[in-house]
């Protein structure tokens, strides 16, 4: 005794399980949606690391200034030339990986030397750089 039976299942071949509306426009829209998101979302990222990046050089500079004037006043006070102690603020500042772009040093009221840098540090990953500028001087004591 043989039995058939109506088998129900999937559509024949070729055609969607799913039905279709006729003139229907958004298939498709939420991988639009989804791509342009993550696209903002990446755009917003980027932008936070160059503002992150170029924060980080300008404190690295701003460091390396004030070390760099640092030196060269410590330097000017022990009567050495203008020119060996703005060699050595510019050791400094390379040491800290920037470049010393100008360095006076002229005496203050008491005649103590005064110090003045300019350094420059790049942003990594950018074409930009941070500059930061520095006195420093020696002080009086009461003896």
């Amino acid at each position: 005794m043989s039995a058939s039976r109506a088998v129900s299942g999937p559509s024949p071949v070729g055609s969607s399980p799913l039905p279709s509306r006729v003139g229907s426009t958004d298939r498709g829209s939420g991988t639009v949606l989804a791509i342009g998101l993550i696209g903002v979302l990446t755009t917003l990222l980027v932008a936070g690391l160059l503002v992150a990046a170029v924060a980080l050089a300008g404190q690295r500079a701003r460091s390396a200034a004030d070390l760099a004037a640092l030196a060269v006043a410590g330097r000017a006070l022990e009567g050495t030339g203008t020119a060996t102690a703005c060699a050595a603020g510019g050791s400094v500042a390379g040491l800290h990986g920037a470049v010393l772009v100008s360095c006076t040093v002229v005496p203050d009221a008491a005649g103590l030397p005064r110090a003045r840098v300019e350094v420059r540090r790049d942003v990594p990953g950018t074409s930009w750089s941070a500059t930061a500028r520095a006195v420093a001087g020696g002080v009086m004591t009461d003896e």
